[in-house]
C-alpha cells in the first residue's frame, strides 16, 4: 500500500513540473488533474484498490480529453499516462478482500407404502367377487 501511495505522489509531482517554453499543461488542467490524483491517493491510502483503480481510470480518460483540447501537451500527457500505468501496477499489490457465500440445500425423500385392503374388500360390488357366486368351487 505504501508503495502505491508513493507512486501516486510521484504522479502528483509530474503534474507540477515546469519546463521552459510554452507550458506543457494549463493551470486549469493541472488543478483538475491534481484533484483526481488526490482521489487516487486517498483511495490507495485506505487500501481500497477498487476505488483507486476507478479514480485512476477517470484520471487517464481526463488526460486524454485534455490533450485533445490542447490543455496538455502530447509529451506531458504521455508522461502522466506512463506514471498512471505504474500506479495501476502498484494497485495490484494492494490486499483484496474476497467474500464467498455457500448455500447448502438438503432434500429429503419419504416413500409412503401403498395402502393395503383387508381381505374380501377388493374391487367390484359386494358379494360379486370370486367365491361369492354360490358356486362352491364346482360347475352348475
Amino acid at each position: 500500500m505504501r508503495r502505491a501511495a508513493l507512486t501516486v505522489a510521484g504522479l502528483s509531482v509530474l503534474l507540477t513540473a515546469c519546463s521552459s517554453g510554452p507550458p506543457p499543461i494549463s493551470a486549469g488542467a493541472a488543478q483538475q488533474l491534481q484533484a483526481l490524483v488526490g482521489q487516487v491517493r486517498a483511495a490507495a491510502q485506505a487500501d481500497n484498490a477498487g476505488l483507486a483503480g476507478a479514480d485512476l481510470a477517470e484520471l487517464r480518460a481526463t488526460v486524454v480529453q485534455l490533450e485533445k483540447e490542447g490543455q496538455v501537451s502530447g509529451s506531458k500527457a504521455q508522461a502522466i499516462l506512463t506514471a498512471a500505468a505504474v500506479v495501476a501496477a502498484r494497485l495490484g499489490e494492494l490486499p483484496t478482500t474476497t467474500t464467498t457465500t455457500t448455500t447448502t440445500t438438503t432434500t429429503t425423500t419419504t416413500t409412503v407404502p401403498a395402502p393395503t385392503k383387508p381381505p374380501g374388500h377388493g374391487p367390484g360390488p359386494p358379494g360379486k367377487g370370486p367365491g361369492h357366486d354360490n358356486n362352491q368351487g364346482g360347475d352348475h
